[in-house]
């Protein structure tokens, strides 16, 4: 029985191979019809005739490939423009040297007539009868290579009396010449000797004997013919090299290992292994060989016709092939013309680089920053900020640095803080609040992910690489999204020299200073043993705590509101040494194993050299409000900053040179900063390298620095761009480069120069910023948008004429359908600039009066061929209607309502954009889908619907769905489309999808660390609030829901277009 299971599985495992390395299986009988046609199968010399050559085949033939055989003594050569391809037939290539032709065709119809040869015959071409022949007869569908016998016609050369000169009488020279050929010295000079001994110069043209091939040059049937074809399929794993070696190895270790098994198990059972072992060798060579994009020949990132040209020369032998793999489409280690018909279909159906291979699509930040602010020292790129800020970090020696924020995700610095970017590749949660960097190893960083509520992503992160990319390793149901705590640590005294890495950290919950998900048992002080990826609770009351390490014995301190815990046996118990109340505590090393530890409450500033007893320090000049959150410097302890809190959005810093003897209030310059001024709650952050730099919130929504010691703050955040906006952001219909930006929280902002430079505009006419949605820029000077007092509030329609030096205030609000955040739309006619449309209401001067329009609540694109109509949705928001008058009427484009299933019943469309090309309107609805509707019949194809296997065409996010709420068609190529939306309540790792074959399947970019195909370069994509695709250079313009605005390049180079 067990010899029987053994041979049973031995079969398996041999079919199993014949069907991972089997890369042909033979096709029989299918056969290449073929024929060619003579136009003139008699001429005199020096005239032409022509040779055209057709084929009789069903298949879809789009290569053909064949040689020219005619004899040179009579044809004069052949070049390229003695080829005259037929109509659908193009790109003819020819080698002039082995008389080898190819020619492709693109179309879908296939005519059968390929290619009319002229010929011409040399003025002294040999008379009588010549043979011309087409051989070497390839074609190919992209299946099968079709091959058919030599096809040939022979034509008679007549003698043309016209190009003979007659003969003068010859005279007797005095002294005759040598005569020229010396052989034969008697002899007079011979004409040339024809092809056909019986025919000389001398015979009459009666005297040519005529053979005549055929009657008629229709009928051409005795020179079609056919070769049995072998058809080459594509392989099941990617390219594997010179598989056949392998495959023979593998089957001959199968036979030998069943041979064994009956002899000695044991050396069978050894045998079995090493099959195994080595299919998955070469399984792992599949995938470590796979990362090219085949078909790329140039590699310019895209399959263009100088790729199908470069395949063409090469197989006509002209030209060589730089890369095999990049060219071999069937994946059968050689070049043959299956691949160059795969390439033309593969450059028909989808020539971009689908999986970004190349890395031809990369994220590009767009910071908010004005002209003259990059003229400053300090300016590098700008970045305005804009999302509250929680949490900071910084390594050891001083270079890497992290910052995070409530919702706004993680920014990442590797050269000091000079530039950020963000960095949220592998986050769950939208924010993060506090950070701990490995004192011995900064790879390693512990982070504690926060959100606007209690979320289950929310919890404890690990970075392995500095920050660059995170994993969960303990979701909690903690808020945070205002935890100003230092609440997580490593003990520096738990570094495995080993492992490279300190073993040991603590983290304290928000519990009393929040409402978050936590349960009474679940608060309180966590520990890990094995570098952050596993926790456990070993004290239940130590919860809302900031927690410092002594580096060199472990010791662990816990400050809260009512006072300091110790604990010198790492964390299993505690004993408070401080019992008051408690606004501020930190630790530093002094050297030679020895630290200060400090707190700070409103009496003042206590310091213990000994770790457990604590003296105040004495000062006159110490603040009095509320004073907390007391930071020194570790470079030299002289030099202190604290927070004084004066009251709400009151937080101002103070800082000491001389061990917190003396305290004066520092100075904040707003200079560099193109947001306004928000005060926000913060702890400072000293070098550890440069005793004169700190770093710090206080300022607003980014990153502060001071340079000498904390006497002056100013912007320092080059690179941190966070902006939301407020609804859909549209490029100028007449000119891409004009952006108005309405933003949620921070007012708005306009470009002109296609987002290189912005100037802040203040619509709301508030200091702090304001809620502003649905705006659009008319031109250079004349924007408008909806004012809010909230963002539920109903949006009040202004406009500026002169730049927002003035702002009119209308009267009017947008329809309450458009209280939706991220769905409001505002739009210019592409037929009448006059003619402006804010959400529901339109204007047919310019924006100087304003009416109700009817049938429409936002208008979101328009048609760019053909009529240019508009297109939007209804008041009820199930219908996309289109408007062919400028928006005076408007008519309804879907015949039915759009529904996921029927039992579901209808839902509310959020965004559309069109496509010209194939005259379809996508529809980005609410629950995840995307449809389109055809602006011809009206008709619904669903396209993303994660609940049906056919509609299931891109990667479901971490929560197993979709998230569709935006949508954009690029206008240069309509079969690329970008699609997307939030998590809002997580980090949605697929925030953003691409196809680029019509909708057919789709790609993530947005930056995660599973599945997406942008790997390289800067991070982005994250939380989708508005999509636009870029006229003039297919770039995609991306703004995130609190991170800020991007630019994704298209998967094309733009003079490929």
């Amino acid at each position: 029985m067990k010899k029987r299971v053994f041979f049973l599985l031995t079969m398996i495992i041999i079919c199993a191979i014949f069907f991972a390395f089997g890369n042909k299986i033979l096709a029989i009988g299918q056969t290449l019809g073929s024929s060619i046609e003579i136009e003139n199968i008699e001429i005199k010399q020096g005239e032409k005739t022509s040779i055209t050559l057709k084929i009789d085949s069903d298949e879809q033939i789009n290569a053909f490939q064949a040689k020219i055989n005619y004899d040179t003594n009579i044809w004069e050569e052949l070049d390229e423009n003695s080829f005259e391809i037929k109509d659908g037939w193009e790109s003819l290539k020819y080698n002039e040297s082995n008389k080898e032709f190819n020619v492709i065709n693109k179309q879908d119809e296939i005519n059968k007539e390929i290619i009319k040869i002229n010929l011409k015959a040399k003025n002294n071409a040999n008379i009588g009868k010549t043979e011309v022949t087409i051989d070497e007869i390839i074609a190919s569908d992209g299946k099968v290579e079709l091959k058919n016998e030599k096809l040939s016609k022979e034509i008679s050369i007549k003698i043309n009396e016209s190009l003979i000169e007659t003969p003068t009488e010859p005279t007797e020279p005095d002294n005759p010449t040598e005569p020229d050929n010396p052989a034969e010295p008697n002899n007079p000079t011979k004409p040339d000797k024809p092809s056909n001994p019986e025919n000389t110069i001398g015979n009459t043209i009666d005297e040519i004997t005529e053979n005549i091939i055929g009657n008629t040059v229709e009928n051409a049937t005795d020179n079609t013919s056919g070769n049995k074809t072998e058809e080459n399929l594509p392989k099941t794993f990617p390219k594997t090299g010179k598989n056949k070696t392998i495959l023979i190895i593998i089957i001959t270790l199968v036979i030998l290992a069943m041979i064994l098994y009956y002899k000695n198990k044991k050396y069978s059972k050894i045998m079995m292994m090493i099959i195994i072992c080595g299919i998955l060798i070469s399984q792992n060579m599949v995938f470590a060989e796979s990362e090219i994009f085949v078909g790329d020949i140039n590699k310019s990132s895209v399959i263009d016709d100088e790729d199908i040209e470069i395949m063409q020369e090469y197989l006509i032998k002209t030209k060589d092939v730089i890369s095999l793999e990049q060219a071999d489409m069937n994946n059968d280690s050689k070049l043959s013309l299956i691949d160059l018909s795969l390439l033309i279909k593969q450059q028909k159906e989808c020539p971009y680089d689908k999986y970004n291979v190349t890395g031809i699509s990369a994220w590009t930040s767009i910071p908010m920053v004005s002209d003259s602010l990059l003229q400053k020292e300090g300016v590098t790129t700008g970045g305005e900020g804009c999302q509250w800020p929680i949490g900071m970090a910084i390594s050891k020696d001083g270079k890497l640095l992290l910052y995070g924020t409530d919702v706004g995700g993680v920014y990442r610095s590797e050269d000091g803080g000079q530039n950020w970017e963000q960095s949220n590749a592998g986050l769950q949660s939208r924010g993060v609040g506090a950070f701990a960097i490995d004192p011995k190893n900064s790879s390693y960083i512990l982070a504690v992910g926060i959100n606007s509520s209690a979320f289950d992503t929310n919890g404890l992160y690990i970075s392995e690489d500095s920050g660059k990319t995170w994993k969960a390793t303990k979701n909690m149901l903690i808020k945070g999204h205002r935890d100003i705590r230092e609440a997580i640590a490593y003990d520096e005294s738990s570094y495995n020299q080993e492992k490279n890495r300190c073993m040991v950290a603590y983290w304290s919950t928000a519990y009393e200073t929040e409402q978050n998900g936590l349960k009474e048992n679940e608060k309180g002080l966590y520990k890990t043993i094995d570098g952050g990826y596993t926790w456990n609770l070993v004290n239940n009351d130590l919860s809302d705590g900031t927690i410092k390490v002594n580096p060199y014995t472990g010791d662990v301190y816990v400050s809260k509101n009512d006072g300091i815990y110790y604990s010198t046996n790492k964390g299993e118990s505690f004993e408070k040494i401080v019992n008051e109340n408690v606004s501020g505590f930190d630790l530093v090393s002094t050297g030679n194993q020895n630290i200060n530890v400090y707190y700070n409450n409103n009496e003042g500033i206590y310091i213990s050299t000994n770790g457990k007893t604590f003296e105040k320090i004495q000062s006159d000049s110490y603040p009095t409000n509320a004073p907390m959150n007391i930071k020194v410097s570790p470079v030299n302890q002289n030099k202190m900053l604290i927070v004084d809190k004066e009251g709400s959005y009151k937080n101002y810093p103070y800082y000491s040179t001389d061990g917190g003897k003396t305290w004066k209030g520092s100075a904040f310059s707003n200079e560099l900063s193109f947001m306004p001024y928000n005060n926000r709650a913060s702890i400072p952050m000293w070098s550890t390298t440069d005793e004169n730099k700190v770093w710090i919130f206080a300022q607003g929504d980014y990153m502060s620095s001071s340079t000498d010691s904390g006497k002056t703050f100013k912007w320092d955040s080059n690179g941190i761009t966070g902006i939301l906006s407020g609804g859909n952001v549209h490029y100028n219909v007449y000119n891409p480069d004009i952006i108005y930006f309405g933003s949620q929280d921070y007012d708005g902002c306009v470009t002109t120069n296609g987002g290189k430079t912005w100037k802040y505009v203040s619509m709301s006419g508030l200091s702090w910023g304001g809620y502003c949605y649905g705006g659009y820029a008319v031109d250079e000077n004349t924007y408008f948008v909806g004012v809010s007092t909230a963002c539920r509030d109903p949006r009040k329609l202004k406009i500026t004429f002169d730049g927002g030096k003035t702002v009119i205030d209308t009267g009017l609000c947008f329809t309450s359908q458009n209280i939706r955040s991220g769905m409001e739309s505002s739009y210019q006619s592409p037929t009448n600039p006059k003619v402006l449309f804010a959400c529901d209401l339109r204007s047919e001067d310019g924006g100087h009066t304003w009416a109700k329009m009817n049938g429409c609540i936002n208008v979101y694109t328009h048609n760019q061929k053909g009529q240019k109509e508009l297109y939007g949705i209804d008041e009820s928001g199930k219908n996309v209607v289109v408007s062919y008058d400028d928006g005076r009427t408007w008519q309804k484009v879907n015949n039915t309502e759009i529904k996921p299933k029927a039992q579901y019943g209808s839902i509310y469309i959020l965004d559309l954009s069109y496509d010209w090309k194939n005259e379809v309107v996508y529809a980005a609805c609410d629950g995840g889908y995307l449809y389109r509707i055809s602006t011809k019949d009206g008709s619904i194809e669903c396209v993303l619907n994660k609940d049906v296997e056919e509609y299931r065409r891109a990667p479901v996010n971490l929560k197993g769905g979709y998230s569709i709420s935006k949508v954009a068609v690029d206008p240069i190529d309509p079969n690329i489309i970008y699609c997307g939306g939030a998590g809002n309540t997580f980090l949605n790792d697929c925030a953003l999808y691409r196809s680029v074959d019509g909708g057919k399947s789709f790609q993530v970019i947005t930056s995660n660390t599973t599945n997406s195909i942008v790997k390289h370069g800067k991070q982005g994509g994250f939380e989708t609030n508005s999509l636009e695709v870029n006229p003039k250079t297919g770039e995609l313009l991306f703004a995130g829901g609190c991170f800020g605005i991007s630019k994704l390049s298209p998967p094309y180079k733009l003079n490929n277009k």
